[in-house]
């Protein structure tokens, strides 16, 4: 192989590293509290790009007038009224949880406010959706 040839590809495997390197530092990574494994995250455009789970529950954050909100405490309560999942602030708009089959309370709260719904997941492949609204 030339000398020209061997530049040229390795030209174009670093443009290629580069292109691809901003969508890898924006993509959350799997976290875990408890037992239960969650992935949070959703701030800009580019990170929600990127956010792909099949978690079977994903929770959104958002004021009525459809801006996403972040910071928000999460507070996830099995059918017995006993806390499974905790998280502090720490997540963005975009929140999925790795909950087994079963029925449970969600509780949030952003700026002393809080929301509270009900979800049942099915199992595996089953996702639901909540979006709670400030």
């Amino acid at each position: 192989m030339s000398q020209t040839i061997r530049r040229t590809c390795l030209a174009f495997a670093v443009a290629v590293v580069l292109a691809v390197s901003p969508a890898l530092s924006d993509s959350p990574t799997v976290k875990t509290i408890g037992g239960i494994e969650y992935l949070n995250g959703g701030v800009g455009l580019n990170e929600r790009a990127t956010m792909r789970s099949d978690f079977p529950l994903k929770l959104i954050f958002a004021r009525t007038d459809t801006a996403f909100v972040n910071s928000v405490d999460v507070t996830i309560f099995d059918q017995f009224g006993k806390v499974v999942f905790d998280l502090l602030a720490d997540n963005g708009p975009w929140l999925y949880v790795n909950l087994p089959a079963g029925f449970y309370r969600v509780r949030a709260e952003y700026q002393e406010i809080a929301r509270e719904s009900t979800v049942r997941i099915d199992g595996p492949g089953d996702q639901e959706e909540l979006t709670l609204l400030w």
